[in-house]
């Protein structure tokens, strides 16, 4: 008999039955875990997208009793001056630090170019101790300052101007 010519009929496929269910539990948990890692990448897109594009600023409460005023440290450059900027566009009367006079004076001057509000400062160089942080603050009692910015670069002094902070009046501690 001549076996070339015949065609033998395999007896198995390359997958066998029992191997199909296997290979289909593992397509199937791929999927799944990335549906999950889509499902996590959409979720956190969507975080950022809803806290810095849709949701609305809550600085609001802030802006209450007498004219409210914020107190922002290290206002003359970048962010400070842009954070001050800012919270005076949203309504509030400015306090700006800041080392050199001049310098703050003309930042003064340019956010009260804005709207006509309450700018005011005071000159202190935080990376210097020995400030009479209480001092400084005194022509500042009767505002309602309640919002504070602490922005300035040095540590030095920082107890020091804590604890100047904590012997406020009641009407000056932020809420």
């Amino acid at each position: 008999m001549n076996t070339i010519g015949k065609l033998s009929k395999p007896t198995s496929s390359p997958l066998s039955t029992l191997q199909q269910p296997s290979l289909m539990t593992i397509v199937y948990t791929i999927a799944a875990v990335g549906t999950g890692l889509l499902i996590s990448y959409v979720y956190r897109f969507s975080s950022f997208i809803w806290l810095y594009c849709l949701c609305p600023s809550s600085i609001h409460r802030y802006l209450h009793g007498p004219p409210a005023s914020a107190l922002v440290t290290g206002a003359l450059d970048s962010i400070g001056k842009a954070v001050a900027t800012e919270l005076y566009g949203k309504g509030f009367n400015i306090i700006i630090d800041g080392r050199t006079e001049d310098k703050v004076r003309r930042v003064a001057e340019e956010i009260r170019a804005r709207r006509p509000r309450d700018v005011r400062y005071l000159i202190a160089d935080a990376s210097k101790p020995g400030h009479d942080f209480s001092a400084l603050v005194e022509p500042f009692k009767e505002l309602n300052i309640t919002v504070i910015v602490h922005n300035v670069g040095g540590s030095i002094g920082t107890r020091e101007r804590s604890m100047a902070v904590l012997r406020m009046p009641s009407s000056m501690s932020s809420t």
